[in-house]
């Protein structure tokens, strides 16, 4: 390949990676400039800008870069961010607007997430979390309002954020407080013994989708990412919902439950299955892999995905399977394994 074209190719990765950094940065803009807003904070800080601009000009320093050049882009970048704390869009209506969403479980990772999503789309926002004490002290972090189960009996929209083994009884527990017509959706990884116990005990004028955010709660924003939904009982509430989800930039794919944890059994088992195996394998190893470190910060939900998905024990048998088979490659399998890598790669490369 010519030099000239492929060069150019690799600088338009490079523009559409900066393009989606300055996407990041502007979400967090818009987020923290309504927390400093309820917090009577001045969006601008100088300060911290000069602290900034000092760490850049340092590091460009360090690569040999310009700071002439640098630095421009950089003050340009805060006249950005603070015009963008202080005239929050009114372009960005996603549908959330004067909707009431109460988050159970709104002070993990998972709930504080969705939480700054409703709340910087518009939403009232209450949280509630496992002691008063916390809730109350994220809720002032958020810039949301603390709140407690019985505010279910008025929210339009209620998110159940917690652990997987405490889903089942607090959906259900939750959902008797809920007002007719409104939306209960659980964000649980497994589905199959899950989202249809919940389902039976709804009260019939109250929707139902099931739903699991295929990302973490580290992200900034939901552009891009992918959301399975299992639908139950749909209704208003549901079609407000999916659309803001779908109007931010999620791809939201309603499938069943059995399809949802047969399709997870691969993506999230096999993958964490394989990772642990790894992990555990190169217990003689002095460096370090971040993927493995990074299952430690999730172990419970990586625990619970083995255990209750009914697909686990498939997939970690045609894992092991697969690894004796390997062990003993011949020189005459060679040309067979990459059969089968390539046709895998084709499958891989298909949508969800």
């Amino acid at each position: 390949m010519d030099e000239i074209p492929r060069i150019r190719e690799r600088i338009d990765e490079i523009d559409h990676k900066l393009v989606l950094l300055l996407k990041d940065r502007y979400e967090n803009a818009r987020l923290l400039g309504r927390i400093k807003r309820a917090r009577s904070i001045e969006p601008r800080d100088p300060e911290r800008e000069r602290i900034i601009l000092r760490k850049v000009q340092d590091a460009a320093a360090r690569l040999g870069l310009e700071p002439k050049l640098t630095l421009p882009i950089f003050k340009e970048i805060f006249n950005f961010s603070v015009q963008t704390q202080r005239n929050p869009s009114t372009n960005h209506t996603i549908g959330l607007e004067r909707k009431k969403i109460l988050i159970l479980g709104g002070t993990g990772g998972m709930g504080r997430l969705f939480a700054n999503f409703a709340n910087v789309h518009g939403a009232s926002v209450k949280i509630v979390g496992r002691t008063i004490q916390r809730t109350q002290k994220t809720a002032r972090e958020l810039a949301v309002e603390a709140g407690s189960i019985s505010d279910a009996t008025a929210s339009d929209i209620v998110v159940v954020a917690v652990p997987m083994e405490s889903v089942v009884e607090a959906s259900i527990e939750i959902a008797q407080y809920m007002q007719d017509g409104a939306l209960l959706t659980d964000l649980s990884s497994v589905k199959t013994g899950i989202a249809d116990r919940i389902a039976s005990k709804v009260p019939t004028a109250v929707e139902y989708v099931s739903i699991h955010p295929l990302f973490g709660p580290s992200i900034d924003h939901v552009e891009g990412q992918n959301i399975v939904a299992i639908p139950f009982k749909t209704g208003s509430q549901w079609r407000s919902f999916s659309r803001a989800l779908r109007k931010a930039g999620a791809r939201v794919h309603l499938m069943s439950s059995e399809h949802h944890d047969r399709v997870m059994g691969y993506v999230q088992a096999l993958h964490h299955f394989a990772l642990l195996s790894l992990g555990v394998a190169l217990r003689n190893w002095d460096g370090e892999l971040k993927t493995i470190e990074g299952l430690l910060d999730n172990w419970g939900t990586i625990v619970e995905i083995q255990r209750l998905n009914p697909y686990s024990p498939v997939v970690r048998r045609g894992f092991i399977e697969t690894c004796l088979q390997l062990v003993g490659m011949q020189q005459s399998d060679v040309s067979d394994v990459e059969r089968t890598l390539w046709s895998n790669v084709h499958k891989w490369s298909r949508k969800l």
